[in-house]
């Protein structure tokens, strides 16, 4: 999903990159078209060369420099129960004002490792549903022709609670048979709730006794 904000400029286009083969996606907008290019390596998905590490890249394709003055990578673990909810894993910001030249591309750096232990334990304790672990990447980029701002957002799915392979909506991994759905939740369910605030909670640690008095830790 990408969703452009505010003030958009046709001097200015920006596009989430991974390395690999390109295939073109558009979406017109009030008569202007944004590109957001779907890099594949494998299956319509972006493999990692090393499990849970992804590297990708916003491109500006446009004409004129832009400043991205607030980067926002916030890892999450869907659920499906009798609603989708989304449980914030970690929220990694930027604030520092990162450069982009026109035509030039500003790598990102995702990192599921430290978070993947969370993610499982989270999912392993929700039996009301399907779990869906990926990352929401917002920025909130500044032209410099004018100041004007606009924001752009992606998010990413992973394919299990491994990490080894990073999808998009409507990618192969996305889709699903009729007959085995319910069992899973996709990214294409998700997409919709992910700038819903109420839709978002914290994880919460549950603490408990047994009968000899031993404690016992469970991450909901």
């Amino acid at each position: 999903m990408g969703l452009w904000k505010d003030y958009f400029h046709w001097s200015v286009l920006l596009r989430w990159d991974v390395l690999g083969w390109i295939i073109a996606s558009f979406l017109a907008v009030g008569g202007i078209v944004l590109v957001f290019d779907q890099y594949l390596v494998a299956n319509i998905c972006f493999m990692s060369t090393k499990i849970g590490i992804f590297d990708i890249s916003l491109h500006n394709t446009g004409l004129e420099d832009v400043d991205v003055m607030e980067l926002s990578k916030k890892y999450f673990l869907a659920q499906r129960g009798k609603e989708i909810i989304i449980k914030n894993i970690r929220d990694v910001t930027e604030n520092s004002k990162l450069f982009i030249k026109s035509k030039n591309r500003l790598p990102i750096h995702l990192d599921f490792n430290p978070y993947l232990d969370t993610i499982r334990e989270v999912a392993g304790n929700f039996t009301e549903g399907p779990s869906r672990a990926g990352v929401y990447i917002v920025a909130r980029c500044r032209r410099h022709a004018d100041g004007k701002d606009f924001t752009f957002s992606k998010a990413y799915g992973i394919f299990n609670f491994q990490g080894p392979a990073l999808f998009t909506e409507g990618s192969t991994m996305d889709v699903l048979p009729i007959d085995i759905r319910s069992q899973f939740l996709t990214l294409h369910e998700v997409i919709p709730y992910l700038d819903s605030p109420e839709r978002w909670t914290s994880v919460t640690r549950e603490v408990t006794s047994d009968a000899n008095g031993d404690l016992h830790s469970r991450l909901h």
